[in-house]
């Protein structure tokens, strides 16, 4: 009985901070949706949060949302077609994510403890021609 008083034990989330953050998911340059996961993984201590992504959109609540803090996100995307080139180029000054491979992104962001609707994640469908 007296285990289940110290901080840290058990798996509970409440009382942590959780965020009620809803955001999209967006390709470039294309009106195709993005359907699929978004995971939000803190690059310090702290929970990890994930869920779906529906007709490009998120949504988080209370219960499982990120809490305040720098996070690596990660967006897998159901694949609608197959890319021809996977290839980035990380010195292309408009680029804003690393594809890691056809269906996934990853991203940097931080989360304030006043978020609740964060900036559009932009998927790169092939590097930048300018």
């Amino acid at each position: 009985m007296f285990l289940s008083t110290l901080p840290g034990c058990g798996t509970s989330t409440k009382g942590i901070g959780r965020l009620p953050v809803t955001g999209t998911v967006v390709r470039e340059n294309s009106t195709s949706v993005v359907n699929g996961t978004i995971s939000f993984l803190p690059k310090g201590k702290g929970p990890a949060a994930t869920t779906q992504i529906r007709d490009g959109a998120y949504q988080f609540n209370r219960e499982d949302g990120p809490i305040q803090g720098e996070y690596r996100v990660l967006v897998s995307s159901q694949a609608d077609k197959s890319p021809t080139d996977s290839t980035t180029d990380p010195d292309e000054a408009n680029v804003v994510s690393r594809k890691v491979n056809s269906t996934e992104w990853t991203f940097s962001t931080i989360i304030m403890p006043d978020a609740r609707e964060l900036s559009p994640f932009v998927l790169e469908e092939s590097p930048s021609t300018k």
